[in-house]
């Protein structure tokens, strides 16, 4: 029976964390495909006596990612929509970055991120980087999320502060970053993994920290003349 709690309590911790959500600052035009890999460092209760135990929580996804902007203009906003499913459930976001030039030397956009798994999250976010060269950047995340147990009307707030940095070539782009989860406990009533789901009763989540990596691959990319290598018109 023991053994049998802990894979459960697993199965719950696993499909309940918080999914790892962080992109860089600059959208660059182009459809790309990658994995976001991440840990969550928290604690969880087992059982019915609710005893705290720590966990390291892994965290595997896929995501799609459409970036839209005509580089040969610094007066527009980039656009980026993206979807992304794994082990912690599916969701997806959308990021418009600020003209490029209007915050000086940064980068800056505002977003909109939701997810939905064990966890239902909504989370506005606001962020701002600077490119040190070409190929290398780092990048400086707000989020504010809305937070609630799928079979739960109940909701929470969390502040998720996330920090990272950026590598970028021709045909793929390499992040790392850091996130902390600041709020409420959650009480997780029912755990899902992808399609299957459990119910597991006296349950809470306790995510502080979120270790993540992503690598993704340009697919394709539009026609536009910046992205043929014009420099661009200012």
């Amino acid at each position: 029976m023991r053994i049998g709690g802990a894979a459960l309590a697993g199965v719950v911790t696993l499909s309940a964390c918080f999914p790892v959500m962080a992109h860089p600052t600059r959208v660059e035009s182009g459809m790309r495909l990658g994995t976001v890999a991440g840990f969550s460092f928290g604690s969880d209760s087992i059982g019915e006596t609710g005893q705290i135990d720590p966990v390291i929580v892994p965290s595997l996804d896929i995501e799609l990612a459409l970036g839209i902007r005509d580089t040969t203009r610094e007066d527009g906003p980039g656009l980026r929509l993206s979807a992304a499913a794994g082990m912690s459930g599916f969701g997806g976001s959308v990021y418009v970055e600020y003209p490029r030039e209007s915050l000086g030397s940064l980068d800056g956009g505002v977003g909109l991120a939701a997810h939905r798994g064990a966890l239902r999250v909504i989370m506005p976010y606001a962020q701002f980087g600077r490119h040190e060269d070409r190929d290398r950047a780092w990048f400086v995340r707000n989020g504010i999320a809305i937070v609630a147990p799928r079979d739960s009307a109940g909701t929470r707030l969390a502040w998720i502060p996330t920090v990272g940095f950026s590598t970028r070539d021709q045909r793929s782009d390499k992040s790392i970053y850091l996130s902390a989860v600041f709020g409420g406990e959650q009480r997780v009533e029912r755990a899902c993994v992808l399609f299957s789901c459990l119910r597991y009763s006296n349950s809470y989540t306790r995510t502080t920290l979120i270790v993540g990596a992503s690598i993704s691959l340009l697919l394709s990319t539009p026609g536009y003349p910046g992205d043929l290598g014009r420099p661009p018109r200012r």
